[in-house]
């Protein structure tokens, strides 16, 4: 065999040889080259607003009396925790004509954490929160009996 190839047609025979099977058998030489780019795109989710409720009752509210604990009940219905900072407390209305927010004073409860998915009880005793009826130097006779009405706003 060696001298066949050594001949110029059987050089020739064996490189058409060693050719066709390199092609036939599927090997390539060749590649492509190329870049490319896209997009995609995500979405936050957004938050829900937390509830506020009085868990507890206040009563025997008079002029000049010491101050009573607020105790808070907050539902958060994210699946995350939110932080609440604190609630606002206020008057909003009283059942009885001539008795007045001015004749109460209220001071917001301290939260000041991240609170998870549920109900969280804030004390009154420890936040802070909580109402007293003022004495002022009128008759307040229109306050006996009469029912305060409080809002909350957490933030």
């Amino acid at each position: 065999m060696k001298e066949f190839i050594k001949t110029k047609r059987g050089a020739l025979l064996a490189g058409s040889v060693a050719t066709a099977l390199l092609v036939g058998g599927g090997v390539a030489f060749a590649y492509w080259t190329t870049t490319g780019s896209g997009t995609g795109s995500a979405a936050a989710g957004d938050v829900s607003a937390v509830t506020v409720t009085q868990t507890n009752t206040i009563t025997g509210l008079y002029p000049g009396g010491p101050a009573q604990a607020i105790d808070l009940k907050i539902s958060n219905p994210n699946d995350s925790n939110v932080t609440i900072a604190k609630v606002a407390v206020s008057v909003s209305s009283t059942n009885k004509t001539g008795c007045t927010a001015a004749d109460f004073t209220v001071t917001d409860a301290t939260v000041g954490s991240d609170l998870a998915k549920g109900d969280t009880s804030v004390a009154g005793s420890t936040s802070g929160a909580s109402i007293k009826m003022n004495n002022t130097a009128s008759n307040q006779d229109a306050c006996k009996n009469a029912t305060v009405s409080l809002s909350f706003s957490a933030s």
